[in-house]
């Protein structure tokens, strides 16, 4: 549970950075179509098809489409956000590892149990029959 809050508040961070903004220079079903900018690096349908192809589809529901644009959305984030880390942790003049320490694992407190049982009840609906302890 602490690596998903600490997940979120890296991509938090990382986008409240830098803005990265979608790309309209090509039709955005064309393979080399950049479908985000980061600074000056560009990310194309088929960098993200290539990583959004890999993740297994029970990781979204509905149609075929909706799935595929699920998939590019979540692996584009991903990437975004990978992207920005990188950028940050070279303007600061450190890796990415002592990025991540400084700006999340040190300001990041313990998850008590019951926060966890809390978050859990809370969303019963999102966790597909999971149970607490899995």
């Amino acid at each position: 549970m602490r690596s998903l809050f600490l997940c979120s508040a890296l991509l938090g961070a990382a986008c409240s950075s830098t803005s990265a903004q979608p790309s309209k220079r090509q039709p955005a079903q064309q393979p080399t179509a950049v479908v985000a900018t980061v600074g000056s690096a560009s990310i194309t349908l088929a960098e993200v098809d290539e990583k959004a192809l890999q993740q297994p589809t029970a990781n979204f529901s509905g149609k075929l489409a909706q799935a595929l644009y699920d998939a590019r959305r979540v692996t584009l984030d991903e990437m975004v956000a990978s992207m920005l880390m990188d950028q940050e942790a070279k303007a600061r003049g450190v890796d990415r590892a002592t990025l991540v320490e400084k700006e999340i694992a040190d300001k990041v407190g313990p998850v008590a149990d019951a926060d966890v049982a809390a978050w859990y009840q809370a969303n019963q609906g999102r966790v597909q029959g999971a149970t607490l302890d899995q």
